[in-house]
């Protein structure tokens, strides 16, 4: 994982580093839509044993989880790219 060192907040006594976070180019897209191609190409040759599953219990997550665009950790902040912008 790549940051980049965008500044300091905070007075010297509290000071806190803030770091960018920096996706990486090394065409893992590329790689990981291959997988998914390959994935999905063997999931439509399987044989599926869900139509013969009765689900009487509806399966949920327990709670949602609110993931902030900032990650706060002790004396650095990591600033996370919004979904969809570069």
């Amino acid at each position: 994982m790549k940051l980049d060192y965008v500044g300091r907040l905070g007075k010297r006594e509290n000071r806190e580093c803030v770091y960018k976070f920096v996706p990486p180019n090394d065409q893992r897209d590329s790689i990981f839509g291959q997988w998914l191609n390959r994935d999905e190409a063997l999931n439509r040759e399987s044989v599926s044993v869900m139509n013969n599953i009765v689900l009487t219990t509806p399966v949920s997550d327990t709670t949602p989880i609110d993931i902030s665009q900032t990650v706060k950790l002790p004396r650095w902040k990591i600033l996370l790219p919004k979904a969809g912008k570069d």
